[in-house]
């Protein structure tokens, strides 16, 4: 029987979920249904474990980066995973392959290559960008009466809350507290991820 090609779905751990479907005629990959370039991002010296889903035995699993001063890689063909470690700044390839069937499969052999940027090698325009945004840039509060943090939009990642001047207004987690009469500026900020580069947006509170 004529072998085919296995076909490879490559899942990235990560809140973005990247996909890699592989066979002899093309390689594509989708980040939620949509088709981009596929890439990595690590700080150096973390570690990230991609799942390889595909139907079948194998002959093996090899993952080979293209420089392993960036980037080491490893797989483990038992439990079908592949180990990617940033180890300094900078850009590059690991290359996936996955070999032919054993026993009574026909699938024969798949790869793909999957880009990999470490620190600050390029990342830059690979994350995307939060917009957040605030309904009011200046709000009015009295002193001792409850005052609820204005919603902010546009956040793709946990939201951090700081007072420019705790004396007027304290912030406790999501929890602000009237202190005394002034003016203090809030600021939302969003976290740095894998996927999304940190952001940031404020108003102004004049408390009575």
């Amino acid at each position: 029987m004529m072998a085919v090609a296995a076909a490879v779905a490559v899942t990235a751990c990560d809140p973005e979920k990247l996909d890699a479907d592989v066979n002899a005629r093309e390689v594509r990959m989708t980040a939620g249904g949509a088709a981009v370039e596929g890439y990595i991002y690590l700080p150096a010296g973390v570690s990230k474990e991609l799942t390889l889903n595909f139907p079948g035995t194998t002959s093996g699993i090899l993952a080979t980066s293209g420089d392993t001063k960036i980037v080491k890689a490893y797989a483990d063909s038992e439990l079908k995973k592949i180990y990617i470690t940033g180890v300094a700044d900078g850009v590059t390839t690991v290359g996936i392959t996955v070999g032919p069937g054993t026993k009574s499969d026909t699938y024969g052999s798949a790869g793909t290559q999957v880009k990999v940027y470490v620190g600050t090698g390029g990342n830059s325009t690979q994350k995307k960008n939060q917009t957040l945004k605030f309904a009011n840039s200046t709000e009015d509060a009295a002193r001792g009466g409850a005052y609820a943090l204005q919603a902010v939009t546009g956040a793709k990642t946990a939201v951090t809350w700081t007072s420019s001047d705790p004396a007027v207004a304290a912030i406790e987690g999501n929890v602000i507290t009237l202190v005394a009469s002034g003016t203090s500026t809030i600021t939302a900020t969003a976290e740095a991820s894998d996927n999304f580069n940190q952001a940031s947006a404020s108003y102004t509170l004049h408390v009575q």
